[in-house]
């Protein structure tokens, strides 16, 4: 099957079409061709940001390219920001010239393509003093234009210098020209009256922001506004380096045109206006705060810091923040382990809002910095329930090696996984690989975030061990011990014929595993008894090579040690016999009613410990509590010198332990399952038996019967109900089916009708436990690695919020792991319906049957996989908290520690087109009611139930039909790993996707 070329066969889906979004990505500034050393060896750089300016390219890039200098020669920059117009075609002749340095980078807006000049020409061009801004809808009015204000820049020892200029109008210079007063722009009074009417359209003249030179080495950068940059920049440099500024009224700088696409397109939109009014209010706060200050130390987009006494002061522009927010904020900071600035705030009568901190010595931050540094600064910000966003090395400091955020204000931010993720990525850029702090930006691009973040080597690795450690719970502990400790004088003997075939493995496993915790046997054995032919209470037809092999498996497997398969030689048949009952010439190996003597006897010799624990291979183990040491309490029991035979418990209608004991007419000793004192039984060997036509009359357990009437040896029953057995009698084994019931028994469930009887009733109520709770959580999982079960679990229990129920099901795992899942329940127990499936039912069937056990049409069922992580202790909170708000189908965001920067974002609006949306995303919870309102047929193809991607056969239609689906995304909620699938299986996957893609949707009207 083909795909279009948009489509991708993977397990993440079918992909919607790309189109362009903003993300945080590199700009990737590369240089077109060769630099010429003419171009290396410039004193001043003409900057040139450009993006589909083709019209008026030429004109200003000839302007450039005939400047003139008195002190070497000058060089231009022109970076083109992702045009499409084909611009170089209509200079392609001034390209060639040895001055033009072309570069490409995809910067997004005018002032990141500015700055990424800047970081051009300071990091690549070291003999460029002087970078002069030009734009490519503007024109330079003479060859002298830059000299001239070079040459006052130099004069002066200035670190930038301002210009005048002509405004374009249509094509026509607009007279009188735009003149750089000194008197005005120098004033900072003047300064600020001049700023309020020009930001109020009712100035004559503008900031001349177009005509300014700044040189090299001083960090100047323009602040991040998608409009009005270069007016802030040029605001900010009067107001507070005026010091070090050259005016240069005449001669002209340069012919200006406001009719440029981002100026034309911010002014339709308001955004321009609505900056140039923000920059009136900050301005008079600029003011007010050199006339308060003792020493500015920054300015910003939100207010003025100043150093005063042994305190640093922020004032905040009008509307930069609320009392409300620098509250809350100020009692955040308390939490972040040193991290940011301790501060009080107070608000004046005129509503402005300052902070106060103490004065400490701080060092600016290296290039690069250790990456445990950087983890630890992110990390303890997280715990606190923060994240600092405008992530730069002006807002950082070094306090002894540990670093801080300095900005405060509207930059710390609540923890929020994608900030996080973007805040991790910005400190990674500039502290591990030490790039420009303008390289990574929030930009338009067509590559997804993950595909942006793998250009920062090493990148994926820091975010995965930063969120590992972030999320203690996803981390594999220690797995609990089940190696239990060793009975070292007691043999597990479990009898078995060639009836038992079909069921021998799961059996054995069962009762193997149910008996060997908490003290495991010094041997496991499995006895068979080689007859073949007309059985005692036959049920089914014998198979003793299926039986061989069956045990074969299960020694292989290591859940037995041995098999041992009784001889048929007759001599050593009336040697067994002449030993046990005293009689002779008995060569037969069953009783005269059929049933088996000799295979039995002849094991119980092989034993060479002195206790057996016998059982007969088709007996039920019950076990409340696996802790339980019910092993130890037989073995006290038979220590009395009167008892040989101890007989394992029944279901007991009252909880608790009933000492062991006899009756005055004994108890016959337990054939079924029953701890036997070998050494005990030899010594009154042999023991009574009569024989009828060449055979016995009596097994051996009725012998030690008729025994103990002669003597004062006894076998006692009792112990406590925490373990027990039930017997399934031959003739209801064809017609019943013990999948469940054996099941239940495990886990120590049965009704009230099977309590005190040995043999199993059949006709009870057999059924799993239904949940009431009004959260449940599904672990669906077939042979999980036991540690990430375990993991799975712990990350349950440890939800501060423990009202809510489990329905674990196991489907078919292989028999020794299935039969231990119970013992890893722990507190969750009680609240667990765990079912064993013994045949692979796969997913969809495993889903109906929770639904069916879950009685509340309310309930919220939580899908998590048995190698899932709940990755936060909140995770039951959150999922009530959306369902109480109308939630009828929740995702919650998840984490795949195989791809860590890929962030999945759920579209519930027509998600078929769009691969799925996300939608199929863990954590998945819906609605009983939801998930039963959808068709059955749904889950079908060619009339049988989808064996695989079953989160997307379930989540679609239910996200259709869903009346307020709702991602949770305020943390990460899951950590969802898996290993690869093969290729076969992706393959098969994507054919069943792009089934369910191109279905029609549900419709409310369709069901």
């Amino acid at each position: 099957m083909s795909f279009p070329d948009h489509m991708s066969c993977t397990f993440d889906g079918l992909q919607a079409p790309r189109k362009q979004e903003i993300i945080l990505c590199r700009r990737n500034i590369s240089i077109v061709g060769n630099v010429s050393d003419y171009a290396r060896t410039a004193s001043v750089v003409i900057a040139m940001p450009l993006h589909n300016q083709a019209e008026t390219l030429r004109t200003a890039l000839k302007s450039a390219l005939a400047q003139k200098l008195s002190d070497g020669h000058s060089a231009v920059v022109l970076l083109d920001d992702q045009s499409t117009d084909n611009w170089r075609d209509d200079v392609k002749d001034l390209l060639l010239h040895p001055a033009v340095i072309l570069l490409t980078a995809n910067c997004g807006y005018a002032a990141l393509a500015r700055n990424a000049i800047l970081d051009f020409v300071e990091s690549e061009l070291p003999n460029a003093r002087w970078i002069a801004r030009l734009d490519p809808d503007d024109e330079l009015c003479s060859s002298l234009a830059v000299e001239s204000l070079r040459s006052e820049g130099e004069k002066r020892n200035a670190s930038f210098v301002l210009g005048s200029n002509y405004l374009i109008n249509q094509g026509t210079p607009k007279y009188p020209a735009n003149i750089a007063n000194p008197e005005v722009l120098l004033n900072k009074v003047i300064l600020v009256k001049f700023i309020e009417e020009f930001c109020m359209g009712s100035a004559c003249n503008e900031l001349p922001s177009c005509n300014l030179l700044i040189r090299a080495g001083q960090g100047i950068r323009y602040p991040l506004l998608r409009s009005a940059e270069d007016h802030w920049l040029v605001a900010q440099l009067l107001m507070f380096r005026s010091d070090q500024a050259a005016v240069v009224p005449y001669p002209v700088y340069c012919h200006y045109s406001l009719k440029g696409k981002v100026t034309t397109s911010n002014k339709r939109i308001g955004e321009h206006r609505k900056i140039r009014k923000y920059l009136s209010q900050a301005s008079r706060d600029w003011l007010a705060a050199i006339a308060d200050a003792g020493e500015i130390l920054g300015y910003g987009m939100e207010g003025c810091v100043w150093k005063q006494d042994d305190n640093i002061i922020k004032r905040f522009y009008p509307s930069a923040t609320t009392a409300e927010d620098i509250s809350r904020l100020a009692e955040c900071t308390r939490a972040a382990r040193g991290r940011l600035p301790i501060f009080e705030w107070s608000e004046d009568k005129n509503g402005t809002i300052s902070c106060k901190y103490d004065w400490t010595p701080l060092d600016p931050v290296a290039k690069t910095l250790p990456t445990h540094e950087l983890q630890s600064y992110l990390l303890d910000l997280a715990h606190a329930g923060l994240v600092t966003c405008n992530i730069k090395r002006e807002n950082l400091r070094l306090n002894a090696g540990r670093l801080i955020f300095i900005d405060i204000g509207k930059d710390i931010r609540p923890f929020d996984p994608s900030i996080f993720m973007d805040s991790a990525a910005r400190l990674y850029a500039i502290g591990v690989l030490g790039l420009p702090d303008g390289e990574l930006s929030r930009r338009q691009s067509y590559l997804k975030q993950h595909e942006a973040l793998a250009e920062l080597e090493g990148f994926e690795t820091f975010y995965y061990d930063l969120v590992a450690q972030l999320y203690p719970l996803v981390n594999l502990s220690e797995d609990k011990p089940l190696e239990p400790s060793s009975a070292d004088d007691v043999t597990l003997l479990i009898k078995a014929c060639s009836q038992d075939h079909a069921s021998l493995v799961d059996q054995v496993a069962h009762i193997v595993s149910q008996l060997s915790i908490p003290r495991k046997f010094a041997k496991v054995v499995l006895a068979i008894d080689p007859h073949v032919g007309k059985y005692l209470r036959q049920f089914t037809q014998g198979d003793l090579q299926a039986l061989i092999d069956s045990a074969e498996h299960l020694r292989v497997a290591g859940i037995i040690d041995m098999v041992w398969v009784a001889p048929q030689d007759a001599v050593q048949i009336e040697s067994v016999h002449k030993q046990w009952f005293g009689v002779s010439g008995v060569n037969t190996t069953h009783t005269i009613s059929g049933a088996p003597v000799f295979s039995q006897l002849w094991a119980f010799e092989q034993v060479d410990t002195r206790y057996v624990l016998q059982a007969d291979v088709d007996v039920l183990i019950g076990r409340k509590d696996k802790d339980h040491d019910y092993l130890s309490e037989m073995l006290a029991a038979i220590q009395h010198e009167l008892t040989w035979c101890v007989g394992f418990n029944i279901p007991k209608c009252d909880p608790g332990f009933q000492p062991y004991t006899s009756r005055p007419d004994g108890y016959v000793p337990e054939v079924r399952l029953g701890l036997l004192d070998l050494s005990k039984i030899r010594s009154h060997l042999p023991l009574p038996n009569k024989v009828s036509h060449g055979r016995l009359l009596n097994m051996w357990h009725r012998s030690m019967e008729d025994a103990q009437r002669s003597s004062k040896i006894q076998s006692v029953r009792g112990g406590d109900d925490r373990s027990f057995y039930v017997h399934p009698p031959n003739d209801i084994k064809a017609e019943t089916n013990l999948e469940i019931i054996r099941d239940l028994i495990g886990q120590g469930v049965y009704p009230l009708e099977q309590a005190e009887k040995w043999d199993l009733v059949f006709d009870a109520p057999w059924s799993y436990p239904h949940r009431e709770e009004s959260i449940v959580f599904l672990l669906k999982g077939r042979n999980t690695p036991k540690e990430k079960l375990r993991r799975c679990l712990k990350s349950l229990q440890s939800q501060t919020d423990q009202d809510f129920g489990v329905i674990l099901i196991d489907d078919a795992s292989d028999p020794m792991f299935s039969w231990h899942i119970d013992y890893h329940l722990e507190s969750l127990r009680k609240r667990t319906t765990l079912v064993r499936r013994r045949i692979h039912k796969g997913y969809i069937p495993n889903f109906l049957l929770a639904s069916e056990l879950c009685s509340n049409p309310d309930t919220l069922i939580a899908v998590l996989d048995q190698d899932d992580v709940l990755m936060n202790t909140s995770v039951v909170k959150s999922l009530k908290r959306a369902k109480a708000e109308g939630a009828d189908l929740i995702n919650g965001l998840m984490f795949r520690p195989n791809k860590p920067t890929r962030f999945y974002l759920t579209d519930y609006e027509r998600p078929r087109e769009k691969g799925g949306g996300n939608t199929w995303s863990h954590l998945r919870a819906f609605t009983k009611s939801l998930f039963d309102s959808v068709p059955s047929d749904q889950y079908m193809v060619n009339e049988d139930w989808i064996a695989d991607i079953s989160d997307y056969a379930t989540m679609l239609p239910m996200v259709e039909l869903a009346k307020n689906p709702v991602q949770m995304t305020d943390q990460y909620y899951l950590w969802h790993e898996r290993p690869e699938y093969s290729v076969e299986r992706k393959g098969k996957q994507a054919r069943l996707l792009q089934m369910l893609l191109t279905k029609s949707a549900l419709t409310k009207h369709t069901v």
